[in-house]
């Protein structure tokens, strides 16, 4: 993604549209040189108005795990199909200055793997 940085930022942007991906605006608002995505705030909102985070969630087959307690490695993998795989591929690349080169995305064929965050 885009390189790290102290300063706040925000791009408004509208993903492509796709019979996949419901049509939605997306606000990224840059903090420490990582995107979050929001919800836009409405027209009468005021700047002291809460963002709201976009979630959304997937359906899908466990086919693999690794949970143990006490140790600093998980990683769960679910079969969520092309489907949902895609859609998410749609809202990501909307993250501004997105360098999708390199960008090691989190899915291997119709299987999406979680990780722990690492910091």
């Amino acid at each position: 993604m885009a390189p790290r940085s102290n300063k706040s930022s925000s791009a408004t942007v509208s993903p492509p549209s796709s019979e996949l991906v419901p049509q939605r605006i997306v606000k990224w608002v840059s903090s420490k040189g990582r995107y979050h995505a929001f919800e836009p705030r409405p027209s009468d909102a005021t700047e002291d108005d809460r963002l709201d985070v976009i979630e959304f969630e997937v359906v899908g087959t466990l086919t693999r795990a690794f949970l143990q307690a006490g140790t600093k490695s998980h990683m769960i993998s679910i079969d969520i199909g092309h489907g949902e795989i895609d859609r998410i591929k749609s809202i990501v690349r909307t993250v501004p200055n997105l360098q999708e080169l390199g960008y090691r995305w989190p899915f291997e064929s119709t299987e999406a793997k979680s990780l722990p965050k690492t910091t």
